[in-house]
């Protein structure tokens, strides 16, 4: 099994409740409660539950492949 690790440049809290993290197509970075669905016709991740803007970064038009399982140390 692979893992990939993401690096955000700035330190961001991320509550207890997010299971998910995903970039949109235009760069922001979203926390998610519940794993969300891609929406290609609109270009974002979409979710039922609580979901949370973290952090912005360029737009990337790669961003079907941005979608990362939250791993919290035990």
């Amino acid at each position: 099994m692979c893992t990939h690790y993401i690096t955000l440049t700035v330190n961001v809290p991320i509550p207890d409740w997010a299971e998910w993290l995903a970039q949109q197509k235009n760069g922001h970075w979203i926390i998610y409660e519940h794993k969300p669905q891609r929406n290609d016709v609109l270009g974002f991740w979409e979710a039922d539950g609580r979901i949370d803007y973290i952090a912005s970064d360029e737009p990337n038009p790669n961003w079907q492949d941005t979608l990362y399982k939250i791993e919290r140390e035990k």
